[in-house]
């Protein structure tokens, strides 16, 4: 066994009041009142507390008061006017003493289409047809002189290329060959030995050109060296008789 030691603070011995506190009684809470359940609406027995919009516009449109009409406010009467003054008339415009009298209006009737005496007469109707020139008796006589040419150079056997060759340089009259050489033949046409002979045309210039258009007809065409021999024909055709030709080799 184990002794217990008595405990130095005394021991405290709980009081108790005779009167118990009262219970303090709790209010009363007013009763709530249940709502009553709405019935379910449906299209035969549609529920009262729902009113469909149309019937509450028509119920709006009941309870609305009727507009107060508005009187017209009455116009101020207009006083009358006096009598207007007449107006002055107009004062009557007196010419002038130096004043030409006004020409009288043009008559309105056509003037007679009969032509006068000295009615010049009406130009002819244009044709569409154009106008042909004449042509020039000079290239007349050269384009004959030519083709005579032609003609005896292919009697001498020579094989004509071509004709009125041109360039930049100038024009070749007749090219031809005769066999392994080129022949460049200048054509010269007159009438009559008035104002000189065919070759007295053939200046320097003249020849430049020949031998320059002679040139670039072989680069032209890549012909490789080939000996070139330049001659002249010289026709006479008089205007009344027969044409006369006389040809010359290297002429120049």
């Amino acid at each position: 066994m184990i002794a217990t030691t008595p405990s130095p603070v005394p021991c405290l011995t709980p009081t108790f009041d005779p009167k118990p506190p009262k219970p303090t009684p709790p209010k009363p809470v007013p009763p709530v009142p249940l709502k009553p359940s709405l019935p379910s609406s449906s299209p035969l027995n549609p529920s009262p507390l729902n009113p469909s919009p149309l019937q509450s516009a028509e119920a709006a449109t009941h309870t609305l008061a009727p507009p107060t009409p508005t009187k017209p406010k009455p116009k101020p009467p207009t006083k009358p006017t006096p009598n207007p003054p007449a107006p002055n008339p107009p004062s009557p415009t007196k010419p002038a003493p130096n004043t030409p009298a006004p020409n009288p209006p043009a008559s309105t009737k056509p003037a007679s289409t009969k032509p006068g005496p000295d009615t010049p007469a009406p130009n002819p109707p244009a044709s569409n047809t154009p106008a042909l020139k004449e042509p020039n008796p000079a290239h007349v006589l050269g384009r004959r002189g030519e083709d005579l040419a032609t003609h005896y150079v292919k009697a001498m056997g020579l094989v004509v290329l071509c004709r009125n060759w041109r360039c930049r340089e100038g024009e070749i009259d007749i090219l031809a060959t005769d066999g392994d050489m080129i022949v460049v033949c200048e054509v010269k046409t007159r009438t009559s030995d008035e104002f000189g002979t065919p070759a007295d045309a053939m200046n320097a210039k003249k020849i430049r050109h020949i031998r320059d258009a002679t040139n670039r007809w072989l680069r032209e065409y890549r012909i490789p060296y080939v000996a070139v021999r330049y001659d002249l024909a010289e026709v006479w055709w008089p205007r009344t008789g027969e044409p006369q030709i006389k040809y010359r080799r290297d002429a120049f």
